[in-house]
């Protein structure tokens, strides 16, 4: 009887409401449909010299595109051109990718985003720059961000720090952003859990808190990014290839973030800029438990034997086919082998001596190596990484105690050896805070690393000549 009493109630409401709609009669704020908004974003990815993708989420199903043009006030005067029409649905978390094509190199575009043909009001008009042509000879410049505080699963509290505004003011024309884009260990108890702790993850690091409103309302609207997972984002600690709910952190990588284009099996990518080729490497989908035996059968890059489908040969051909002058491998982990932490390359001499032999073999050269996860910076030219590195301290972890969480793991396990010097301190409260900026140069050709501090000081340098 209640039921049937309810349901007549709805039945009579609607009815009014058509009969208004009829009518053109005025619907209270309250009672019409609200109209979406942006929750997320933007943040531009998978840029080249003719194209991008824009993430964005919304808070509801809408139809979403973007205008854009090369001239800020073209958005204003009507000279702008319009994307595809992308639909954020439930089924994606209500998140979309948008492509943008056709565009021109070296070039910057603005752009403003239509949900439902309503023009979306931000605080600031969101762009990029485009990449210039392959093979062209440019100078420029990248800052390296990884390894993001917190820890908490249910709450968020980034501490404040002065690395995202030094970061931004070096104006890079492209900002890498590093594994452990957070340290809250989404793993989950079921494919659904798993999924939404993951979805959750990417929505606090896109939210504006007082210690990362730089990083989302600046660096992500305004430079080009690129990212790669590693153990902390990708899902347990220490994670590799037996993680049960490594197919859900792909698809939630893609649903979240404008990825190049990756593998079904994880998400190692590529791109080129100018007389530069860089190569992400998935240090987790496909590794071997850490703790193994070294030997020829275990693989931080091929654990399940993928084959001519597999990383380890998509690396390997990808640098020997290259005709870039120089390529980066992007590591989330450390390549240097002086390092005493079996869940870095350490615990896979085997396999980085059979990827070392195959560059020596085939005569490849001008390759440096950009790494993360030690929270804390050092550099080495290759007498003892065996390929020059950077390693970037942490963004934004803080220590309160010596060997407290941004250095716990150099407490533990040492830092290695590094020719040109290391960046940690373990009696701060601000540990290890800083960013990596490789400058590739021209007359003469050369590459320099920095490590800095979060205020921006060149705490660790080295000159790289080409070969």
């Amino acid at each position: 009887m209640r039921r049937a009493l309810i349901a007549g109630v709805f039945l009579s409401f609607a009815i009014v409401l058509a009969i208004a709609a009829v009518r053109g009669m005025n619907i209270p704020s309250a009672i019409a449909a609200t109209p979406p908004t942006i929750t997320h974003g933007p943040v531009t990815g998978n840029v080249t010299d003719g194209s991008a993708t824009v993430f964005i989420r919304l808070s509801r199903k809408a139809s979403v595109a973007l205008r854009y043009s090369a001239q800020a006030e073209g958005l204003s005067s009507g000279n702008f051109q319009t994307s595809s029409i992308q639909i954020a649905d439930r089924s994606g978390n209500f998140t979309v990718r948008i492509p943008l094509t056709n565009l021109q190199p070296s070039t910057t575009y603005y752009f403003a985003v239509m949900a439902n043909n309503i023009l979306q009001p931000m605080n600031s008009t969101p762009h990029f720059q485009t990449f210039p042509s392959p093979g062209s000879t440019v100078d420029f410049k990248i800052v390296n961000l990884t390894d993001f505080c917190c820890f908490s699963r249910t709450g968020y509290n980034p501490p404040l720090t002065n690395t995202f505004q030094s970061a931004y003011n070096e104006q890079p024309n492209l900002v890498l952003i590093g594994g452990d884009f957070d340290h809250r260990n989404p793993t989950g108890i079921n494919i659904a859990s798993a999924r939404r702790e993951k979805r959750a993850m990417f929505q606090d690091l896109y939210t504006s808190y007082s210690g990362t409103s730089v990083l989302v309302n600046k660096i992500l609207r305004e430079f080009p990014v690129a990212h790669m997972w590693d153990d902390h984002d990708y899902g347990d600690n220490n994670g590799d290839k037996n993680y049960q709910f490594k197919k859900v952190s792909l698809a939630v990588l893609n649903e979240y973030f404008p990825t190049y284009p990756t593998s079904k099996y994880g998400d190692w990518q590529k791109f080129r800029y100018g007389q530069a080729e860089f190569f992400l490497l998935d240090s987790r989908s496909q590794r071997d438990f850490h703790l193994d035996t070294d030997g020829s059968n275990k693989s931080m890059l091929d654990g399940d034997n993928l084959g001519s489908a597999g990383q380890y040969v998509w690396l390997t051909e990808g640098l020997k086919n290259s005709t870039a002058r120089w390529k980066f491998v992007v590591s989330p982990v450390v390549f240097n082998p002086t390092l005493a932490k079996l869940d870095s390359w350490a615990g896979y001499l085997n396999e980085q001596q059979k990827l070392l032999d195959f560059i020596r073999t085939n005569g490849i050269k001008n390759i440096i190596v950009i790494s993360g996860d030690l929270h804390a910076g050092g550099i080495d030219d290759g007498t003892n990484a065996r390929l020059p590195e950077i390693l970037v301290p942490s963004a934004s972890l803080v220590a309160v105690t010596k060997g407290d969480v941004a250095c716990a793991s150099i407490e533990a396990e040492g830092i290695g050896i590094w020719s040109a010097g290391t960046y940690f301190d373990q009696t701060s409260g601000t540990t290890c805070q800083g960013y990596g900026v490789i400058k590739v140069l021209t007359n003469p050709d050369r590459v320099i690393l920095e490590v800095k501090n979060q205020d921006g000081v060149v705490k660790i340098t080295q000159t790289i000549a080409v070969q």
